[in-house]
């Protein structure tokens, strides 16, 4: 059973624990990020802090890591397919602008990465200049949804095979 805990009122302690239900044991490891996900037996975090992607077993050794050559501070997708693990990292632009009087922060650019899972060697880097809404695998292909537009990218090479114009539009 792997959790994420916080330590209220202390929202910056985050910590991700691990309980053995056979032989009743708790490995736990302070965290950086929220950014993890399980996937079978290993664990994927970005830590925003240091700028870096690991894998870890789910003892919490470290299997792998790489550091983006851009400061990113979010990870989204977490897609593990056949010998691949896929995430997109940004932003790698943040800005201020004005709504209804309010200021608002808007958020764009980043990569998806497509990493070799057995050692996290990049297999390829897609730069994408749009801030991203959603990214799943879908049919052994990735869906990248961004704004007016759904990218259809394959997975082994990080070509995108096609785009689709959604026809919603962009934010004001």
């Amino acid at each position: 059973c792997v959790r994420y805990v916080r330590n209220y009122p202390k929202k910056r302690d985050r910590r991700l624990v691990i309980l053995d239900f056979n032989d009743q044991t708790v490995i736990d490891n302070k965290l950086d990020s929220i950014f993890y996900k399980q996937i079978g037996d290993s664990i994927y975090e970005f830590n925003g802090d240091n700028n870096e992607v690991f894998k870890r077993d789910l003892l919490l050794n470290n299997l792998w890591s790489f550091k983006p050559k851009f400061q990113a501070t979010k990870a989204s997708g977490f897609i593990k397919w056949q010998d691949k693990f896929f995430v997109f990292l940004g932003p790698k632009e943040e800005s201020m602008f004005t709504e209804n009087s309010k200021p608002r922060l808007t958020f764009s650019g980043g990569s998806v990465f497509g990493f070799n899972d057995a050692d996290g060697s990049v297999a390829w880097e897609l730069e994408i200049i749009e801030a991203i809404d959603d990214m799943r695998l879908q049919n052994d292909m990735i869906y990248v949804a961004i704004y007016d537009q759904l990218r259809i990218i394959n997975p082994l090479t990080g070509e995108i095979v096609k785009v689709i114009e959604t026809k919603t539009s962009l934010p004001d």
